[in-house]
């Protein structure tokens, strides 16, 4: 039990460690390629800037120069870092000067600059035979004394900041895993030393309930004893109401015995789990005995048991266990079946060559809530206190039940019934 709640608590502190990383993370990847970015953009905006004084002057002395019929010249380039490229246009969309940096980009470029838009920027992504890259371009209208003379379009590759980029993500990303490792083993050894205190006050506990249910059995046996001889002995002189009060005397020292039973099979089951005594039995006969002994208290509660008959079954279990798993489960069905009802059981061999069995066992009560199905298992834990009360029930039933499932390698579970109730599933090696 520790160890599934030790497992639980690193979980729960991985989980909450690995959403906090994460988000450390996004917001650090995300603010700093923000910020990257904001720095890209600001270094094309500047040179654009200072490339476009003297960019007025050339496009000027280039329409001077188509006018006068001169032949033109190669033009000398607006300067600046090799990194950029750019193209120069005239106010007729006529290409002044360029530096083409990007060739296979070169399409591209042109179209936007040549595009009716005054002013604007993006991103540009671009395929070459070495594989994706993106131009980051910027295109600004260019002014001569105040005359609109041309506008400049502005590129600049994004290689190194995307190559950047990547190894910041890859990095987190390694990061991230590794303080997550960290996490949990520093939550699983957090989580061992936590529960320290409660195992112990845990361990006093089960003591406690384990010697107070022993202790008591001596006891409730002599009370038992005690009103058999009574009842035995004054048969003739008792009154029928005196009679009662021993059937009613005698009931109850029933139920007390059974919950000091099952106080006493969890206490043992929690020192060191059920001792269990294997051998190979036939399942379908023990069904027929589960129901022998269930019959009288089905007919009290006036509800029908029925047996899915089979093959004979052979299983290798603790049969003393595995009986007491059957008889909770038709108790708890029986109680609440309401007159009338049907409680079906039986057990099959799964097909696959598995080799697992399971036992199924339905009512037509009226089911277990989906928000109740995990709880019903705990010990202590009961649907309709109310009933639970009347019948003589402590929650402890399916609580047994279950550890009997867990301790020979199975599981249980419930769910709705085809007809109508509950059925519970029993899953065994």
């Amino acid at each position: 039990m520790f160890g599934r709640i030790r497992q639980r608590l690193t979980l729960l502190y991985t989980i909450l460690t690995a959403l906090a990383l994460a988000s450390f993370a996004l917001l650090f990847y995300f603010g700093l390629t923000s910020l990257l970015m904001r720095e890209q953009e600001r270094e094309v905006a500047s040179y654009a800037a200072a490339v476009s004084r003297s960019a007025g002057e050339i496009i000027r002395k280039s329409e001077r120069k188509r006018s006068e019929g001169e032949i033109e010249k190669k033009l000398k380039p607006l300067g600046g870092e090799a990194a950029f490229g750019y193209f120069l246009l005239s106010r007729d969309g006529r290409v002044v000067l360029e530096r083409n940096t990007f060739p296979v980009a070169r399409p591209d470029c042109l179209k936007l600059a040549e595009s009716a838009q005054l002013e604007a920027r993006g991103i540009l992504s671009i395929a070459s035979s070495e594989g994706p890259s993106r131009l980051l371009w910027i295109k600004s209208p260019v002014y001569d004394e105040g005359r609109h003379m041309g506008s400049l379009f502005v590129a600049k590759e994004l290689d190194s900041h995307d190559h950047f980029v990547k190894r910041l993500a890859q990095t987190l990303g390694a990061a991230a895993v590794l303080f997550l490792l960290m996490a949990g083993g520093i939550g699983y050894f957090a989580a061992g030393h936590a529960l320290v205190p409660i195992r112990r006050s845990f361990d006093a506990q089960r003591r406690f309930v384990a010697d107070a249910s022993h202790e008591l059995r001596t006891p409730l046996s002599v009370i038992q004893a005690s009103l058999d001889v009574v009842e035995k002995e004054e048969q003739a002189r008792l009154s029928p109401f005196s009679k009662q009060v021993i059937n009613d005397l005698k009931q109850e020292v029933r139920r007390m015995g059974r919950l000091t039973g099952d106080l006493l099979a969890l206490a043992r089951s929690d020192a060191a789990g059920l001792e269990l005594q294997r051998e190979m039995i036939d399942l379908q006969e023990m069904l027929q005995r589960a129901k022998r002994t269930m019959q009288p208290q089905a007919e009290v509660h006036q509800v029908t048991l029925a047996l899915m008959s089979g093959d004979e079954l052979a299983i290798w279990v603790d049969p003393d266990r595995i009986f007491q798993l059957l008889l909770v489960l038709l108790d708890n069905a029986v109680k609440y079946t309401p007159a009338g009802g049907i409680v079906s059981f039986a057990a099959t061999r799964l097909a696959g060559g598995s080799g697992k069995v399971m036992i199924t066992v339905a009512d037509t009560g009226p089911g277990v809530p989906q928000a109740d199905r995990e709880k019903i298992f705990e010990r202590f834990y009961r649907l309709d206190s109310s009933r639970s009360r009347e019948g003589g029930g402590a929650g402890l039933g399916l609580a047994i039940a279950r550890e009997i499932a867990e301790a020979h390698g199975g599981c249980i579970s419930v769910a709705d019934a085809p007809t109508g109730g509950s059925v519970f599933r029993v899953l065994l090696p």
